[in-house]
């Protein structure tokens, strides 16, 4: 669901001007500043119009295309208990973690790093695969906690399920914290102009003020919340510590992508919330349509007994 929300807003970049197009997002994308300019005129090669294009479509098809198998196999598996979808499934899934983590991080070069691009960061990658993986983590908390309360999950889970939720957020945003204070301290220590000067654009006038939240936002708020035991099962507290990271992804993004059109301090209006709102509709659409004739459970997997009866 996830990849086809992405193909949603990726389409009107590639086709629709009248709403957004590559050479209003991407500076890299004006020839002529290009020409002038030695470091992006040696980065053309990778930064050009066609080569991303290709890069982006050969990315959605690869994660659509494993998300076609994975899904096909855990709904034939529904139908078919007895047949081999579990092995097929492990060995796909063993495939798609390097691709995935290839693709996701050309995908953050690519969408976000080149916003500005005379910057580099070699831990950009895993800096942007940490804040999507907590996030993911914690709306897969809110379905699994929403849906058990109007039971839809069969048996029903537990304080244990609870536990490994709260724990798995606990721990990615301790490490979302720990990559981007690296990439923050790596950049300060070595003084590099060229990388540098990302940091400093992002402490101009109001966008200090947004650079400190960020901290608070993205880890010492869901880091107090989730660090009592009791909290991470308690799905109240789950309920709303997922809710705020889904609202600190959104805040990271903010962070990294508007200073590079708002120099002058930070703004916030329609035009940055629609997009907020048009990526949670657009996600629970697709939940629905997928999920009201489909089994929300894989009743076909012989370990979902196993599964529901965990106990820490």
């Amino acid at each position: 669901m996830e990849i086809l929300a992405i193909v949603v807003f990726a389409v009107p970049v590639f086709s629709l001007p009248l709403f957004a197009n590559l050479h209003s997002l991407f500076h890299w994308t004006h020839i002529e500043d290009v020409l002038k300019d030695p470091i992006l005129k040696n980065k053309m090669p990778y930064l050009n119009e066609m080569f991303f294009s290709i890069r982006s479509t050969a990315a959605f098809v690869l994660m659509f295309l494993f998300w076609w198998l994975l899904a096909g196999r855990s709904f034939g598996q529904d139908y078919a208990p007895t047949g081999n979808f579990r092995k097929v499934t492990i060995r796909i899934s063993a495939l798609f973690m390097p691709i995935f983590a290839i693709v996701l991080t050309f995908m953050a070069v690519d969408w976000l790093m080149s916003l500005e691009p005379h910057w580099f960061s070699t831990i950009f990658g895993v800096y942007y695969f940490a804040g999507t993986f907590s996030v993911a983590l914690a709306v897969i908390t809110l379905f699994a906690i929403y849906l058990n309360e109007n039971g839809y999950l069969g048996e029903g889970i537990g304080g244990d399920h609870y536990y490994n939720f709260g724990a798995l957020l606990f721990a990615f945003t301790n490490f979302w914290a720990y990559i981007a204070f690296s990439q923050f301290l790596l950049i300060w220590y070595a003084n590099i102009p060229e990388e540098t000067f990302w940091y400093l654009h992002r402490w101009e006038g109001s966008w200090a003020v947004i650079s400190v939240g960020i901290i608070i936002i993205h880890f010492i708020v869901p880091y107090a919340v989730l660090l009592p035991q009791p909290a991470k099962s308690d799905p109240k507290r789950l309920k709303f510590i997922a809710w705020w990271l889904v609202f600190a992804h959104f805040y990271d993004l903010y962070w990294l992508v508007m200073p590079t059109y708002s120099a002058s301090g930070a703004v916030f209006g329609w035009m940055e919330l629609y997009p907020v709102l048009i990526a949670l509709g657009t996600i629970l659409i697709l939940f629905y349509t997928f999920a009201k004739n489909k089994n929300l459970l894989p009743i076909g997997d012989p370990k979902l007994p196993k599964g529901i009866n965990f106990h820490l």
